[in-house]
């Protein structure tokens, strides 16, 4: 029988641990120390990044804001304007109903320029537009125009009397004036003399 050769039996190799490296404790603090200040480092840089972001924001906010109401101006001027126009056409209508009122056989005709004149006024008053009342009140000059002065004894002094051509309001300022004749009473400016005398 043929012998048999035996092999020579070979241990196992055992995977031999890589030789333990010395640690370095003081150049890992080191770098430990790095990461943090760049860490801080960029902790406020993201802060500033933020702070600029908030303030072009709130920016953005007050250009859009300051827009919209220059905006809003420009088309209130515009407005104010075209009413200011449509008041000639307000007055001459005015003045024609004053005219067919005189005209006999006119009632027809009246009543169409009337009817089209209280259309008129109450679209501009739903615009904002609002007459100055001025007979019977103190003459103002900040909303009324002397035209001329009169004497008159059953008015007090200063008081408008007569309103030539009317005045307006559009959304609380003065468009136009009213343009009055105003009452100069003689008794009372001579109460008011021998007052100061």
């Amino acid at each position: 029988m043929g012998t048999r050769k035996e092999r020579p039996r070979t241990e196992p190799k055992v995977a031999s641990e890589p030789p333990q490296k010395e640690v370095d404790l003081e150049a890992l603090m080191k770098e430990l120390a790095s990461v943090k200040e760049a860490l801080e480092c960029e902790r406020k840089r993201s802060a500033d990044y933020l702070d600029r972001l908030k303030y072009m924001q709130a920016e953005l906010e007050n250009l859009q804001k300051r827009t919209k109401k220059e905006a809003e101006e420009i088309i209130e001027r515009a407005n104010e304007r075209l009413i200011s126009r449509l008041l000639v056409i307000v007055d001459d209508m005015e003045i024609a109903v004053r005219a067919l009122s005189k005209i006999e056989n006119s009632q027809a005709a009246r009543s169409g320029f009337e009817l089209v004149l209280k259309k008129a006024r109450e679209i501009l008053e739903e615009e904002g537009l609002k007459r100055i009342e001025a007979v019977g009140c103190r003459f103002d000059p900040s909303i009324h125009e002397a035209a001329n002065q009169i004497p008159r004894e059953d008015t007090p002094d200063g008081h408008v009397v007569e309103e030539l051509r009317p005045g307006y309001m559009f959304k609380g300022r003065v468009l136009r004036p009213s343009i009055v004749v105003v009452a100069k009473n003689p008794e009372e400016n001579s109460l008011e003399e021998k007052r100061s005398e």
